[in-house]
């Protein structure tokens, strides 16, 4: 499974990324769904320095399987 963008895009690690409120940020680590009803999560570190795990619908990316 990848990470895409909703313009389709694959997000990578390190790629700068806005959430759903208009902040910017940037992609630490991805972390795979560990079962069908899971979203997985994202890492991301923020302009402000903060960071934390969300849900891939913040940043407004799902995963695909290849």
């Amino acid at each position: 499974m990848k990470l895409y963008a909703k313009d389709g895009h694959q997000l990578k690690i390190g790629e700068k990324v806005v959430t759903f409120d208009g902040e910017k940020a940037e992609v630490l680590a991805m972390y795979l769904p560990h079962h069908p009803g899971s979203t997985g999560r994202v890492f991301l570190r923020f302009e402000d320095g903060g960071e934390g795990q969300y849900f891939p619908g913040v940043i407004d990316a799902a995963w695909r399987e290849e």
